[in-house]
């Protein structure tokens, strides 16, 4: 029978110290699962765990009993870039500090992802700046550094989203966020999930988070056998939250933006030129020759 999880947990136990067999496992998971959709919070306090969690359901660590399948797949009998493909692939990473690329654009630091993909290298520019325009990202060539914490969040969320994974993890993704803009956060990443069908497993201690899922459980009850429940018909979502930049649902608007000289271009590993237009809308549409001729008129008569 095949197996339509997209994440599935057996047994799964971790202690830092391998040898020292007195002392307590730090995850100690008999089982859980969930499907494609299905969202769920995991509580516990600093310390306990949480990330080495999802270190273990990634494969960025490995188990000392037990397994961890994603999509079906024994992630960790899957070894060096064979793991690190099916990762780029399968499993979308938004970390507390959002590890960004520093010295490159968002559309380079969404683009990294795609590398590892077995999506085609040419379409990997289109995907990248549809889904940052789609994220309210309206300038994508602009450094993350340069933007605002909260654009910074939709940055990572567009990088872990880029290649449709089917499970989402994210760790503490509202620590380094205000209260109003982790609020917007945790419904950005929730919205997005849903619209692409992927599961979520968020990891955090932010007392404001529990209120937002219907499915919460902490790694000491998941120790106990304490399972959550999914339901197959989710209650509503929570109320719109109209401070919110929305995720796109209405016709492209064409954005036309001109990069800085000597910006790094990560698709060409070289500098970008002056004259390089943007020129994908939400559609991916490229602007054809007419357009770019009035593209660079404004642009010259702007500098005159």
């Amino acid at each position: 029978m095949t197996d339509q999880s997209a994440l599935r947990i057996e047994n799964l136990k971790f202690r830092y110290h391998k040898r020292r067999k007195s002392e307590p496992w730090v995850i100690d998971i008999p089982a859980l699962q969930m499907h494609r959709g299905d969202q769920m919070l995991l509580t516990g306090g600093s310390g306990r765990g949480k990330s080495t969690l999802l270190h273990l359901i990634c494969g960025l660590m490995d188990p000392l009993q037990g397994e961890t399948y994603v999509d079906g797949t024994p992630i960790h009998s899957l070894h060096g870039a064979q793991r690190d493909l099916f990762r780029g692939k399968r499993i979308g990473m938004i970390f507390q500090s959002f590890n960004l690329l520093h010295g490159f654009s968002a559309l380079d630091n969404v683009m990294a992802a795609l590398m590892f993909s077995t999506i085609p290298k040419g379409e990997h520019r289109k995907r990248a700046n549809y889904m940052l325009r789609h994220l309210g990202i309206e300038h994508p060539r602009r450094h993350p550094d340069k933007m605002s914490i909260g654009q910074q969040q939709r940055v990572a969320v567009a990088r872990a989203m880029v290649c449709d994974p089917v499970l989402v993890l994210a760790d503490e993704p509202t620590a380094s966020l205000d209260p109003e803009n982790a609020r917007i956060a945790i419904k950005l990443i929730q919205d997005i999930c849903q619209e692409k069908n992927a599961a979520l497993l968020c990891v955090s201690h932010d007392p404001a988070l529990p209120e937002r899922f219907e499915n919460r459980v902490s790694l000491d009850e998941l120790a106990k056998g304490v399972l959550p429940v999914f339901q197959d018909d989710q209650a509503s979502p929570p109320e719109q939250i109209t401070d919110s930049i929305p995720l796109a649902t209405g016709p492209a608007k064409e954005a036309i933006i001109t990069p800085p000289p000597e910006e790094h271009d990560i698709a060409t590993d070289g500098p970008i030129e002056d004259d390089a237009p943007i020129e994908l809308g939400l559609d991916g549409d490229v602007l054809d020759e007419e357009a770019k001729a009035d593209v660079n008129l404004e642009v010259k008569e702007n500098t005159e």
